[in-house]
């Protein structure tokens, strides 16, 4: 039979040596985990960056496509507004004005009221310049209102063909009382009477009338004359 000694010290150091040893193991663990993780994550951020950097090349190739685009447009849209102000210009040369504007309104009223184009056509090709055309004359007569007591006041012109005569509203005086004489800025009604024909004109001065008697064209001008008379301004030309 053999028989050992016991040793407690030496037991305290296996004890602690073997601690120590799985202390470093532990550390070694972490190390080795912890330089996993950074290797990995090195990885990861790399793989991130080459995706970041795609995404970044991908998007700046885009926009450089839209400024291109963008430019583009600009472009077409120049170009659209220097077509557009001469279409304009050339609209505003070929647009009627003045007399040609009255007178393609006028060709519009007759044929909304039923006349044909061929008609029109017709008559403006029939027609003429004015001839034998005599200087403007002025006559005038007094208006008659409701207070006027005096004879009736016309005037004949046309060698006595064309009789003129006159109504109006009575002017009023700073009390507000009517007077004998007629208000010049209120409607007056003016009568043209030629053998069995007759026109009345209605409406605040000047006015305007033309009318056909025998072989002449009369054209007269209604204005305010002297107080209680109005003026008549006329000529004539040949007709047709």
């Amino acid at each position: 039979m053999v028989f050992r000694s016991y040793n407690p010290h030496q037991r305290y150091k296996e004890r602690a040596a073997h601690r120590f040893a799985s202390l470093l193991a532990y550390i070694a663990v972490i190390l080795i985990s912890g330089l996993i993780g950074f290797w990995l994550g090195k990885q990861y951020a790399g793989e991130k960056l080459i995706m970041a950097s795609s995404k970044v090349e991908v998007l700046e190739k885009a926009v450089a496509e839209q400024r291109e685009k963008i430019m583009e447009l600009g472009a077409v849209a120049e170009t659209s507004t220097m077509q557009y102000k001469q279409l304009q210009e050339r609209v505003d040369e070929a647009a009627p004005e003045g007399e040609a504007l009255a007178l393609l309104k006028l060709i519009e009223g007759q044929i909304s009221k039923g006349m044909t184009p061929e008609r029109i056509e017709y008559l403006i090709k029939s027609g003429r310049p004015p001839t034998a055309c005599k200087e403007p004359e002025t006559k005038r007569f007094v208006v008659e209102t409701k207070l006027y007591k005096g004879p009736k006041s016309t005037v004949k012109v046309a060698d006595g063909l064309i009789e003129i005569g006159g109504t109006g509203m009575s002017a009023k005086s700073k009390e507000g009382k009517e007077e004998v004489w007629y208000d010049a800025t209120r409607n007056v009604e003016i009568s043209f009477t030629a053998a069995e024909k007759k026109s009345i004109k209605r409406g605040v001065m000047p006015l305007y009338h033309t009318m056909i008697v025998a072989d002449r064209e009369y054209r007269f001008t209604i204005e305010p004359g002297a107080q209680s008379f109005i003026k008549v301004i006329y000529d004539s030309c040949a007709y047709p």
